[in-house]
Parts: structure tokens; C-alpha cells; sequence
């Protein structure tokens, strides 16, 4: 566009030439970027929230088996690959929120700790938060 108007002759010196070169050249191709840029961004976002989602899966499981799960226990539960639980598992270990353990049959079991497992597992009568 901008091409034609200065083969034209018309040149860019008026205000309305100006106007029109901007909202056919530059906007659309600010908007093209910035629509680039959003898609990886969004697929950044929607990683992270799977490992949220992953994450407090785990921890629903582990309230439900006493804090105790092996990697075959949360694949047959959530349907994820063996590498994934696995991965997801030793990161909770590096971080610190679980820790490793053996059974007597040699099976490694994750004890998953934290603020809402141990308010879970606890007896002691839960209290809302003040508002």
C-alpha cells in the first residue's frame, strides 16, 4: 500500500495520506505481532496450568491414601504416562513437597506433604479463614 501511494505520486506530505498509510501498513502489522507473540505466550500458560491441574491431582490422591502414593497408583488413577508421573513426582521431591520412601516389597513410595495435605489428614476441627 504505502508502495502505491508513492508511485502514485501522492506522497505522504497530507494528513489524510499519512492516515491511510498507518491504518493499512503499520496497524495491521502491530496487530500480526502482537498476535504472534500471544500465541506462544498462551501456550506457555496452558503448560503451566497442566501442572497445576497435575499437581493438585496428586495431592487429591494422596489425601486419599494417606499421603503414600507409588507411580502405578497415580497412573492408573489419572491416565498419564508412566515418564510424566514420574517427572511430575521426583519435581515435587527437588521442591521439597514429597518425600521418597521404600515399601518392604522394594516399590518406591512418594510421601506428599504440604499445608493442605496435613489440614486433610489431620483430625482437628478445620476453621474458615476470616473475611
Amino acid at each position: 500500500m504505502m508502495l502505491g501511494s508513492m508511485r502514485v505520486g501522492t506522497g505522504l506530505g497530507s494528513p489524510t495520506a499519512l492516515f491511510a498509510v498507518l491504518l493499512t501498513t503499520v496497524l495491521p502489522a502491530v496487530v500480526r505481532f502482537n498476535l504472534l507473540r500471544g500465541t506462544r505466550t498462551s501456550r506457555e500458560r496452558i503448560g503451566q496450568l497442566r501442572d497445576q491441574t497435575i499437581e493438585s491431582e496428586l495431592q487429591r490422591l494422596a489425601r486419599q491414601h494417606n499421603g503414600r502414593l507409588t507411580v502405578n497408583d497415580v497412573v492408573m488413577a489419572l491416565a498419564l504416562p508412566t515418564s510424566q508421573v514420574q517427572e511430575r513426582l521426583d519435581a515435587m521431591v527437588r521442591r521439597e513437597a514429597a518425600d521418597i520412601d521404600f515399601t518392604e516389597d522394594g516399590v518406591i513410595c512418594y510421601t506428599i506433604h504440604g499445608e493442605q495435605l496435613n489440614a486433610a489428614l489431620s483430625d482437628a476441627p478445620r476453621r474458615l479463614p476470616d473475611a
